[in-house]
């Protein structure tokens, strides 16, 4: 891994979109956990805001390490 590369560092409220690896179909609000990449950021949560397209879904970053509802 090259120690120079930049990791996506996010804050709670940042809005990204994502193309998931997964057959089950999320519906809006439903929460899902990915693995940090920056320094510090072990675990995202996400919430999904809506679906764009198949598989793709635009989220919410609701938490960062732990997710409380």
């Amino acid at each position: 891994m090259d120690k120079d590369m930049d990791y996506q560092a996010y804050d709670i409220g940042d809005v990204d979109t994502h193309k998931l690896k997964t057959n089950l179909k999320l519906a809006d609000g439903d929460i899902f956990k990915a693995k940090g990449q920056a320094e510090g950021q072990k675990e995202i949560y996400w919430q999904v805001v809506r679906q764009v397209e198949k598989n793709t879904y635009m989220c919410k970053v609701v938490g960062i390490n732990e997710y409380t509802p």
